[in-house]
This record gives C-alpha cells, structure tokens and sequence, in this order.
C-alpha cells in the first residue's frame, strides 16, 4: 500500500490590528457616512416642516387656553344679567302712593305736615307723599361701608316679613330696598365649618354687589316723614326738619349698613361678586329736541335730572341745594314726589382671575380708589351727559391693567313712574 503525501498550504490571513488593515477598514467607514450625509438643502427644508409643526402645536395650545379663559370668564359673568334682572323686577315695583295735596308757605308744608297751633294758607297744589326715592353716589347715602359709584333704595309692597305666615294674607306689606356696591371680606357670610379651619382657607376680599330689604316689622320710613307732635325733630322752620322737609334720608341711616347682622335694621345679603360699577340713570321718555339726549339708547331717552346727575330725590328741599334741586322749580317739577318713568342699570363686572390679582395687592383697601396700582372710579359716572365718554376711558383704564371686563346694562319701566 501506497500512501500518498499531501501538502497543505496555510494562507495568512492579516490581523484586523494591523496597520494596513486598520487603514483599509477606516476607509471604509468613512466613505460609508460621506455617501450617507445630509446636504445643507435637507438639513433647511426638514428644519422649516420641524417649526411648521411646532407653530401648528403652539396654535392649538393657544387656542385651547383661549377657549379655557373664555369659558372661565363666561362662568365668572354669568350671574350678572339675572342679578340686574332681578334689581330691575323690584325698582320696577317702586311707590310712592301719591296723592295730590294743597301746599303753604316754607315752615308750614300742608295741613298734615304743620306743628300743632300753626295756620295754614295754601299757595299751591302739587303731588305728596310719605314715602322715598333715592338714588345718588353711593358714598352720599350709605356711612361706614367700603362703596363706590352709585346706589338705589326705595320702597316698595313686596309683602316681605319675619314671619311669611302670620302675614300671609297681608301680601301688599309695605318694604324698603336697596342696591349698592360693597367692598369687603366673606367672613360675615362664611358657613361655620370654613371658620374653624382658621388661615388654611384664606379670606377673600372681594367687590359685591348687595340687596337689602327691611321686612315690614321694622319698616320706619314713616316715622321720619309724619309729625307727631310739636317737637324738635317736627321743626318745620326750614333749618331743620324730618327727611320730608329736608331731603335727606333719615330712614336710610336708620338701616345701619354697617351694623352686624344682629344689629342692622334689615337684611341683606350678596347678589354677585366682582361688580366694580353700578349706575342707576333715571330717564323720561323719547326725545325731546329741547332738552339732553340720553346717547346710547334706542330710541333716545331724556334725562330725567335736568341738572344731567345720576340722581334723583322724591322729596326737594325747600332751599336749593348743591344740585341746584329745590321745591317750587318749575324745571324740577316732574321731580317732586314722582319716580322716573324709566330707569337704566348699568354693571361693570370684571373676572375672577382679574379679582384675585387685585385682592392681593389691594387687600382691604378697595383696589379702584386713589392708588398707584388701580385709578379712582369715583371720579367717573357724575355727569350723565358724559355717560359714553365715562364708560370708554373707564374700558381704557381696565384694558391697560389687563383686567378682563364686561358691562351689562337693562332698562327698566317703573310702573308708577309719571
């Protein structure tokens, strides 16, 4: 047997280490990511579709948060129109119950008004009455209460009582109202359970826009505007006098506003929040080319003021006051002891995110009074001739603190309006 010799030859085989190879397979690579790379044109066009899309994101988020904003306003105003709602129901109830009656000379008003043993001539024949209406600048009315623009208060038969059941039947019961603006903490209308958590639930300070309603049991218009006998408060000299004589609302002070609820004559209570404004413009009917139109009202309107005030006092004074209003004028004869035909009300409300910011740089102080951060509202809303130029640069002075605000505004027939 033969064997047969075999030769293998054994090929080397270069380490990946060494230097030509490390210089071939770099190569390589290097010239795989050339082939590969971007140029500037892609790099700009995939660029500009990146910030297309982020432009399309950042307008849904901003449109969302807008849509979220508005909604949140929408919630903060939407108790304002059902509130003038409400305030235009009961001024459009208003009374005076007038009557005509025989009137004499300064000091001795009429048979009924005269202090005891004095004679009586009479020199005209006019309206009376024994109850009120008034509405003015609210700080002319209301003492000791944070307030500002203007306020109402009459009287009207509501039929409102401590006690609905003893009365029921006596649903004519005579009450007065109110509207005004009150600045504030919630303390006093707080539940218990809130009170007990102390400072975890801090107090909020806040514009609100009141009703106050005195129940029959403590109704006391009359016993300022009726003289019981020869005394002191029945001086009918025309220095001094009851509310009939002088103007002046002693049976609004006697509400005592600022009293404690277990203290105050009547009750009231918040209707809204956040209501910077309140205007109460009393009006006459269509348009007289003599004398103001009322602008923004369609058809237009008379003032019914003739000095052009956001006022009007049922009983004139016998001296003319500071607003020129005295008995006897023949310009403000429409006045005496009648109600306006009409009445417009005007809200200015601002939001709730607008209201935390001012609560917390005001905090008791009212913020839209003279200060460095807000501007005095009070010295707006006095002449109502001015009544369009008002509510712009009020709008400007708002819109320039980034406060979100609104204005509401109803009129309102008052039924025994002449």
């Amino acid at each position: 047997m033969k064997y047969l010799k075999t030769q293998t030859k054994i090929k080397r085989i270069p380490s990946p280490c060494s230097k030509g190879s490390f210089t071939s397979n770099f190569s390589l690579l290097t010239s795989h990511f050339k082939t590969s790379a971007f140029s500037l044109t892609e790099v700009m066009v995939a660029t500009s579709i990146l910030m297309l899309m982020m432009t399309m994101v950042m307008v849904m988020i901003n449109n969302t948060s807008l849509v979220w904003k508005r909604s949140l306003s929408q919630s903060s105003f939407q108790g304002v129109q059902g509130a003038l709602n409400s305030i235009a129901n009961r001024i459009g109830k208003a009374t005076l119950n007038s009557y005509l009656e025989y009137y004499g000379t300064v000091g001795v008003e009429s048979p009924r008004r005269r202090v005891q043993g004095q004679s009586f001539t009479p020199t005209s024949y006019n309206y009376a009455s024994d109850l009120h209406f008034r509405n003015d600048q609210a700080s002319n009315l209301i003492k000791d209460v944070k307030t500002q623009t203007q306020a109402v208060f009459f009287q009207a038969a509501l039929g409102l009582s401590h006690d609905p059941d003893k009365y029921r039947a006596l649903g004519s019961l005579l009450n007065t109202c109110g509207y005004y603006i009150e600045y504030g903490s919630d303390e006093e209308t707080r539940p218990g359970f809130l009170a007990e958590l102390g400072d975890r639930i801090p107090i909020r300070y806040r514009y609100r826009l009141m009703e106050v309603v005195q129940p029959a049991e403590l109704f006391n218009v009359y016993k300022h505007t009726l003289p019981t006998g020869q005394d002191a408060d029945n001086d009918y000299s025309g220095k001094a006098g009851p509310t009939y004589q002088s103007g002046d609302a002693g049976w609004l002070n006697d509400l005592d506003l600022a009293g404690t609820a277990n203290v105050r004559n009547c009750q009231k209570h918040v209707l809204v929040e956040n209501i910077i404004a309140l205007l109460f413009v009393p009006l006459r009917t269509k348009v007289d080319p003599e004398t103001n139109n009322f602008p923004q009202t369609t058809p237009e309107y008379r003032l019914m003021h003739p000095g052009n005030y956001y006022r009007h006092n049922s009983k004139l004074p016998f001296a003319a006051n500071a607003f020129g209003e005295q008995r006897g004028n023949a310009a403000y004869s429409k006045i005496f002891n009648r109600l306006p035909p009409l009445m417009r009300i005007v809200a200015i409300a601002i939001d709730e995110t607008s209201a935390i910011r001012l609560a917390d740089i005001s905090g008791e102080d009212m913020p839209f009074s003279s200060s460095d951060y807000a501007f005095d509202i009070n010295t707006y809303f006095l002449d109502a001739s001015k009544y369009d130029a008002d509510l712009e640069e009020v709008g400007k002075e708002l819109d320039k603190r980034s406060i979100v605000y609104r204005t509401f505004f109803t009129d309102v027939i008052i039924q025994e309006g002449r």
